[in-house]
């Protein structure tokens, strides 16, 4: 047997063991989960064969000799159907998230080819677009229902040199520098189209009408020089991202006085792919996690001081898109409520009915109450008086 000293410091062990074991395993817990919130999602830098296909009137192995070598070199991957001789279902097109359309000869139908890309594009298809499917009146341009999502209004194609001026911000013109083409158009912006980039002339190189990037340039690789590849790969990257920001509400702000509790701010963030989200009071960071979509974001504004607060929240999702809303928390004083008091004396002559008083005073003396404090005083008195009493 051991002796008890001995017990106490074994038992020590056994309780330090087990102390440093579970310290263990929450510190590798809590690594695994920083591990697996960091960049969660991550897309792959090369683009696989599923998300794009190339819709061209150039046959397959021109085409990846020159055009779709250019892609490859950039880390794009794509699948190819010609549309020289049939147009594409649109289940063919579902199947894709980009399609890169370069037209050099006469499409097999462009109307019917116009009209399925704008049943894609309804659907939330993109597309990249070269020039030449932008030539008015010519056996190139897409026709049909197409037109309505063009970034440019149709115009000639042109023999003549254009340079990129240089001067783009977009993400689509990141890393590009001099490019050159002799193929071109000099057109105007659709309804609703962005400019992206420009010809030093002043004419618009690149733009973007909702989901479909338009470049004024003709792909074949004969009659340009300089990065033109660089801003295909990069037009398909971009359209392959998220750029849509969480939905976020707008709560209304909030006054209250200081002895009001059970205050508190809600917001509601949608997305497909939520992030974190961060709180500040007064530009300071009170609160960040991780959130659900449309689950609420609720935070308490109780035990205040009387003043006005900025609480602002900032949602990300998984593509750093964000969304950011406000409300103005005002604490005041709580008010004073003076009370007046009023009595009225009443003076009455009143009989005294002694039968009334009667039945009080039987009610009162049959009661359980009192009879147990009269049975109890009895045995209280009879305890003293026998503990006192003086022998015989």
């Amino acid at each position: 047997m051991w002796n008890e000293p001995l017990k106490r410091k074994f038992n020590l062990k056994i309780l330090l063991i087990l102390i440093i074991f579970i310290i263990s395993i929450i510190t590798i817990s809590n690594e695994v989960v920083a591990l697996s919130k960091e960049n969660p999602l991550k897309k792959p830098s090369t683009i696989t064969e599923s998300e794009v296909l190339v819709l061209t009137t150039v046959s397959e192995i021109g085409f990846d000799q020159y055009e779709g070598a250019v892609l490859s070199s950039f880390g794009i991957q794509y699948d190819y159907e010609p549309i020289g001789l049939s147009t594409p279902t649109l289940i063919t097109l579902q199947s894709y998230s980009v399609v890169f359309i370069y037209i050099s000869n006469q499409p097999h139908d462009s109307i019917a080819l116009g009209n399925v890309l704008a049943d894609y594009l309804d659907g939330g298809g993109a597309a990249v677009v070269s020039s030449a499917a932008f030539t008015a009146d010519s056996i190139w341009d897409i026709e049909g229902r197409f037109i309505n999502y063009a970034p440019f209004v149709y115009g000639p194609l042109l023999n003549a040199f254009r340079s990129y001026d240089g001067l783009s911000t977009h993400p689509i013109f990141n890393n590009v520098s001099d490019i050159n083409s002799t193929r071109v158009h000099d057109l105007s912006l659709a309804e609703g189209a962005i400019t992206i980039a420009s010809w030093t002339n002043g004419y618009p190189f690149v733009a973007i009408k909702d989901n479909v990037i338009g470049i004024s340039s003709l792909a074949n690789t004969a009659f340009w020089e300089g990065d033109l590849g660089k801003v295909w790969a990069n037009s398909i990257s971009y359209l392959l991202s998220d750029h849509t920001s969480p939905t976020l509400t707008n709560p209304s702000d909030i006054s209250f006085n200081e002895e009001t509790t059970g205050k508190s701010i809600s917001w509601i963030a949608n997305d497909p792919n939520p992030g974190d989200y961060f709180i500040y009071k007064d530009s300071v960071e009170i609160e960040n996690d991780s959130w659900i979509s449309d689950d609420p974001i609720t935070i308490s504004v109780d035990g205040l001081e009387i003043g006005s607060y900025n609480y602002t929240i900032v949602v990300f999702d998984e593509s750093n898109n964000t969304n950011t809303d406000t409300v103005i928390v005002t604490v005041t004083e709580a008010t004073t409520t003076t009370t007046t008091t009023i009595t009225t004396t009443i003076t009455a002559t009143s009989t005294l009915d002694t039968s009334d008083t009667a039945e009080t005073t039987s009610k009162v003396a049959t009661s359980p109450g009192f009879t147990f404090l009269t049975a109890l005083s009895i045995a209280i008195i009879y305890l003293i008086t026998k503990k006192f009493k003086k022998p015989k």
